[in-house]
């Protein structure tokens, strides 16, 4: 899906009446992996430093590793990503920094209990489930 289109999806669904920032966000702020899960991550603070990466699975320990760098910026915008082919294994690796030097690493995935987002220390889940359902 081209980022035009999404943002008229968006805004279709009802999505930027619910949170008018989405409105804002460029195709400078969108990040299109392999999946078809779409994220949106909204940093808490502009001085935050953001990346993105591919994750790719360490044979030796299968422990997620970081891989190409896809995304590199500040916290002043929030980021639309798609990504992840199964809800089990995750293919993007969010780091964000903050000034103190504070890290959060976080790989965006669907809890396989209730199929909301699946939330780690640092990371809450702002999603509105079920408010544009009438």
């Amino acid at each position: 899906m081209e980022y035009a289109e999404l943002m008229q999806n968006i805004d279709m669904l009802g999505y930027t009446e619910e949170y008018p920032f989405l409105s804002e966000i460029s195709a400078d702020e969108q990040i299109l992996a392999e999946g078809g899960e779409w994220y949106l991550i909204v940093p808490s603070a502009d001085d935050i430093m953001i990346t993105v990466s591919e994750a790719v699975m360490d044979e030796s320990d299968y422990i997620l590793k970081e891989g190409e760098l896809l995304y590199e910026g500040t916290g002043e915008k929030p980021i639309l990503m798609r990504g992840n082919v199964s809800e089990i294994m995750p293919n993007l690796i969010i780091t964000m920094q903050k000034a103190n030097g504070e890290v959060c690493k976080y790989s965006p995935a669907l809890s396989m209990l209730d199929s909301g987002i699946q939330v780690s220390e640092g990371v809450i889940d702002i999603t509105c489930y079920g408010c544009l359902e009438n």
